[in-house]
């Protein structure tokens, strides 16, 4: 963390919340994948190539452009022939305008128009194609992590009778130590087993919360686990 965060580590607290107790026992909810970042993306990607299609599509029809254009210049003549004084002419005295409309028929770009749609209808089809494995993908990937999470929450729900019969055998090892009917080996193991009991309960409890993230991971949002494990 302080490495993504460029800041150093001496500066962060563990805060674990309550992400040591076990989590809610409701299941997370399954959105639509559809509605997935990367599959948007890719939907996007095929909106570009059909708009490129619709653009080659209508550039063989005929332009039409409207111009026009109004002047004026000055002049001292008049039209009988006759000059003004000295300042006839400094000012625009004389206005003329002008219309007129122009048709282009981009006749011979006919082939290479139907090349240029022939290459974006390839296009479309292989993001198409693209898209609806980035779908099966992501629906891979939700189904093997809500798997991971049911068997996490399985092993979480035998680790209490686990850790029970590991406090019970080394009150058992203890008591036959004490008695003088077992050796300090005994008590060693069974402080062994009943710590690594233990460490698998917490790590079990840990592991619902890491499958729940891959869950929410695996269907483009994380809002729900962050809601959860912020609580």
């Amino acid at each position: 963390m302080a490495q993504f965060l460029d800041i150093p580590s001496s500066d962060l607290s563990l805060q674990p919340g309550p992400l040591l107790e076990p989590p809610p026992a409701e299941a997370l909810p399954f959105p639509d994948l559809k509605r997935h970042p990367a599959v948007q993306e890719a939907a996007a990607a095929v909106d570009e190539i059909r708009a490129r299609e619709r653009a080659l599509a209508r550039s063989y029809f005929p332009r039409f452009h409207l111009q026009g254009t109004t002047y004026a210049r000055g002049t001292g003549f008049r039209n009988d022939g006759a000059t003004g004084g000295g300042l006839a002419g400094l000012g625009p005295n004389i206005q003329n305008w002008a219309f007129g409309m122009t048709v282009t028929f981009p006749l011979f770009d006919l082939p290479s128009l139907r090349a240029r749609r022939e290459i974006e209808a390839h296009r479309e089809r292989a993001q198409a194609a693209l898209q609806a494995q980035i779908l099966r993908d992501l629906q891979a990937q939700e189904e093997k992590a809500a798997a991971t999470l049911e068997g996490a929450r399985l092993i979480a729900d035998n680790m209490p009778f686990r850790l029970e019969a590991a406090r019970a055998a080394e009150q058992q090892a203890a008591a036959r130590y004490k008695a003088g009917l077992g050796n300090i080996v005994e008590v060693a193991e069974a402080e062994r087993l009943l710590t690594q009991s233990e460490i698998d309960d917490s790590l079990a409890r840990l592991n619902i919360w890491r499958a729940m993230l891959a869950v929410s991971s695996a269907e483009g949002d994380l809002a729900p686990f962050l809601q959860k494990a912020g609580r």
